[in-house]
Formats: structure tokens, sequence, C-alpha cells
């Protein structure tokens, strides 16, 4: 064979090579669409309970206020419970293994622990109040801790990325105008957490700012906001419920997909606002300890403006396949949640129905094939529930 023709049967080998390996990654993702597609096809998932921890597993301890859980590469569960002032950590069966870190400012130590993640064999608490992040092995041995730096915004939310960088939100206030516009941002922060870029920026009027009776701010309740999360493989679903917009971004590219979806807006009535009131947490520090009080003082009833109609959706969230699941508002309180899905790009897959507890607020974490959340009843009871996400009819 001459060189030139064993050059060219090389090239062809690898051009075929290229092509089935393209064939075959396509192949997968249109296999991953119709499996995602299949499970919102009949409008309804039921969350079908599989474990359930409550406070009887845990001995002298207790579920105190949760906020947030994290999952390891074995299944553990990190549970975070602000008001016991630790992290309750659980094996894969719901066993009870020990709590990691206590009440405290010394090294290891929570004021207020508000949000946990796990990155490979590293455990990582954000303290709300120690305006830090903590880190931990798994074991729960304290490793080091870093202060949050507040010159881009508060922070309001962090996740880990699977590379082991961070995305953070943030509000930043001109306060110099306190009834001015916020902005919320998020931004890229290497694994130190130092700072790297802003990647999203987005306006939106979450407060007014009162100075009498009490100098303080009142939230502006159905405002629009900006919900986000992350897909399992490290990219934004970012979604604005002023007109139902949602961006897919990459961390270092940018945006990649975009759209906007239709939608019925839901008026306000008597009775929302009402229960506005009625489910309002009034909440005042002092020094290291938080007090607070259910219903909303007179003060903030009197200031409190109300818009004409709700936003276009209350809640967004991805699952372990990177579907995101957009939470619909509703003019009947005892609805049944609904929410509209959406494949890893965008492709509308139905709007379905959950059968089964769901928590209204606090945060889920995703397995396979199902996900760990956290259940408060009417008399401040909480349990943390494993279920299976099913469309199977119930028999």
């Amino acid at each position: 064979m001459r060189a030139a023709d064993w050059l060219v049967c090389i090239l062809m080998g690898i051009l075929s090579a290229g092509a089935m390996f393209l064939q075959a990654e396509v192949s997968v993702e249109l296999s991953s669409h119709a499996v995602q597609k299949e499970l919102f096809s009949k409008g309804v998932v039921r969350l079908i309970s599989e474990l359930t921890i409550t406070d009887e597993t845990l001995g002298e301890d207790y579920f105190g206020e949760i906020y947030d859980l994290a999952l390891d590469n074995q299944g553990a569960l990190y549970v975070c419970d602000s008001k016991a002032k630790n992290i309750k950590k659980f094996d894969a069966s719901g066993k009870f293994v020990k709590t990691i870190g206590k009440g405290g400012q010394g090294p290891g130590e929570f004021e207020y622990p508000y949000e946990v993640e796990v990155f490979r064999d590293r455990l990582i608490v954000r303290d709300l109040m120690g305006s830090r992040i903590s880190l931990f092995d798994l074991n729960g041995k304290y490793l080091s801790s870093v202060p949050i730096d507040r010159k881009e915004g508060s922070w309001r939310r962090f996740r880990a990325l699977p590379d082991g960088r961070f995305i953070v939100e943030t509000e930043f206030i001109d306060r110099s105008n306190l009834n001015s516009p916020q902005e919320m941002r998020l931004a890229l922060h290497a694994a130190d957490f130092s700072f790297a870029k802003t990647i999203y920026r987005k306006t939106i009027f979450r407060n007014k700012y009162i100075s009498e009776p009490v100098r303080t701010n009142i939230p502006i309740p159905f405002a629009a906001s900006v919900k986000w999360d992350l897909t399992p493989e490290g990219k934004i679903v970012i979604g604005y419920s002023g007109n139902y917009e949602i961006e897919i971004l990459d961390p270092d590219k940018g945006k990649i997909h975009s759209w906007t979806h239709p939608f019925v807006p839901v008026g306000i009535t008597g009775k929302d606002k009402e229960e506005y009131f009625a489910g309002m947490t009034t909440s005042m520090s002092s020094g290291s300890s938080i007090s607070t009080s259910k219903g909303a003082p007179e003060y903030i009833v009197k200031n409190t403006e109300f818009p004409k109609t709700k936003p276009a959706f209350e809640r967004l969230i991805v699952d372990g396949n990177g579907s995101s699941w957009v939470f619909l508002p509703s003019a009947d309180p005892k609805a049944k949640p609904t929410f509209e899905a959406f494949d890893p790009k965008g492709a509308f897959l139905g709007r379905v129905v959950i059968e089964g507890e769901w928590p209204q607020y606090a945060h889920v974490v995703f397995h396979s094939g199902g996900l760990w959340m956290v259940i408060a009843n009417t008399a401040g009871e909480i349990k943390v529930v494993k279920a299976r996400i099913s469309n199977e009819s119930v028999h």
C-alpha cells in the first residue's frame, strides 16, 4: 500500500469513528429526552414515600428549622438545621450518624447555618449570621473557614459546580437611594470562594424601605423575581417570573439558550392578602440570636402594596435528569402543586400536577429516580422524606 493510500485509510477510519461517536452521542441524548418526556406525558407525577426521618430517629436531638439539604456520593444526607445550629448527617438508609458543628462563634461552630453543599470529600456550610463559609470533611472534622466578601452585594444563595467552583447569588442595594430597584446578580467564584466574574444581572423590585415607625424594609408581595438552579452538568437555568423568561447559561461561555413561555396571569384576591400577612414571620436580631414572631405588624400591613396579579411562576428547580420544573401560581390555595416541565435544551414537556406531599418553600435535593424533601405540618412538626418519582397509576 502506498503511503498516500495508507494516510487516506487512517483519515477515513478517524472520520468513521467520529461519526459513530457522534451518532452514539445523539442517540443517548434522544433517549434521555424520551425518558423525560415519558415521565411527564401523563400530566401527573406521584411522589411515593420510601423513607421518612422524624425526631424519634434523633434520640435527644430534634429537628428545629431546616432550610437546606445535601447528598454525598455515597447517598448520605446532610440536613442544615438553622435553629439547632448544626448539620445532621444520616446514612443512605436514613440512620442518624452524627451532628456536625454546634452553636458558637469559634472554629467549626455556627451562629445560624443556612446552606449546605457537598463537593467530593468536603462539606461546605454557609453561616448566615456568622458571615462565613466553613469547610469540614464528610466525617465532620473542621478544616477551615472563609469570610464572606460583600463587595459584590449581600449573599442570598450559593451552589457548588461539578468542577469545584461556585455560583453565588447576591443582591446589590443602592444605599444612597434605598427605594431604587435592587439588582440581583449571579457571580462565578473560584474554589477558594474568591470572586471571578459576574455572569448575570437583573433589576428587580423586591423591597421598599420605610423610616417610620422603624427603619426597615417592607417586602413587596408577589413581586416578580429571579429563580435559578443548576443542572447535574453544571449549567445554570435562570427564570425571570415577570414575563416567564428562561435562560440557560454556561458559567464560562455565557448564554446557551433562552425562551419565553406563554402564561395566563392569576389575579390577587382578598384571601391571598389575608394569608400573606398571616403567614409572615417577623425576625428581630440581638447579638448572635434571632427571635421570630408570626403574623405581620400593623406598620407592615399599612405600608404593603399589592400588585394586581401574581408572577408568572413561583419557583424553579432542576431535577436529576436536568429537566426544569417551573411551578405555577394558582387562584385556589388548596390546589395541588402544578409545574411546567422543560427538557435541558428548553423543549416544553408538559404541564404536570404533583400527587403526594410537597414542600412549598424548603429546598429539595434530587437523587437518581427521586428526591429528598422537608415537610412541615401546621403544628410545626418536621420530617425529612425520601420519595420516588413516578407517573404510575395508583391501584
